[in-house]
């Protein structure tokens, strides 16, 4: 029981989030599980903690939390009449409140999904929603936001006078009580697709690996030709051309 709060600080502080009321039970089943995770149930005693290991089966009612301690990664797939992947980051720790609403203490996780499903994301002082299709991933920031990166597919964001649409490639940050979404940020797939922890730091591929390569190539491409748009024609091969001008040495 001690390496589970040497593990990770906060279970003290999720106890104080629970709330009680009368819940449907959640089904998951754990397809991989390295280090220190743990399933914390509706608390009445903090004996229930669980460990979590690959292969396991959840079942637990509403609400229910998910730790991932530090240099820890944790798998769950649901099936539904879909499959749902949720992955978590190290130094993670979210409680599922119902079937799309998560609460975030810390952390980072990453969702995958192939129908349309309707998300409440929280922390202590933010809420916003999203739904699409695709695969996401969403870090709680400091200043209890949210970043949140679409790698492939597309998602709707915010609250109901806020929307913002995010396509691939597309960073959005969400703050305040409201919920309210900046302006998209694009950023490099192909970078992201090959240093992302999440995507790497586990044995099985997603199922929508060929959609996140897909993803990264369209970009690619459009990024290539935005460029070539802007530089011209710079040589006969199509290629850029770079030199260098050495500075004269100081006498």
């Amino acid at each position: 029981m001690r390496l589970i709060f040497q593990s990770c600080s906060i279970f003290y502080t999720i106890s104080a989030f629970f709330f009680w009321g009368k819940a449907d039970a959640s089904n998951w089943a754990v397809k991989y599980a390295t280090g220190n995770t743990y399933l914390q149930p509706k608390i009445h005693n903090i004996e229930n903690t669980k460990k979590l290991e690959t292969e396991a089966s959840i079942e637990s009612p509403f609400p229910f939390a998910l730790v991932s301690a530090k240099s820890s990664y944790l798998e769950l797939e649901q099936k539904r009449s879909f499959v749902l992947v949720l992955r978590l980051g190290q130094s993670t720790a979210i409680e599922i409140r119902n079937p799309n609403d998560f609460f975030f203490f810390q952390g980072s996780a990453l969702f995958s999904h192939r129908q349309n499903i309707h998300f409440t994301l929280s922390t202590a002082s933010c809420e916003t929603k999203i739904h699409g299709i695709g695969t996401w991933l969403i870090q709680k920031t400091d200043h209890q936001g949210f970043k949140i990166i679409v790698l492939e597919g597309e998602f709707k964001a915010g609250n109901e006078k806020v929307d913002g649409v995010l396509n691939a490639g597309d960073l959005a940050i969400v703050s305040g009580e409201k919920g309210l979404i900046s302006q998209n940020i694009k950023i490099e797939l192909p970078l992201l697709l090959s240093s992302c922890r999440l995507l790497n730091n586990f044995p099985t591929p997603l199922r929508s690996k060929s959609r996140l390569i897909s993803a990264a190539q369209v970009q690619s491409i459009r990024m290539k030709k935005k460029y070539e748009a802007f530089v011209g024609q710079v040589s006969p091969k199509n290629k850029v051309r770079l030199w260098t001008v050495k500075e004269k040495a100081e006498k």
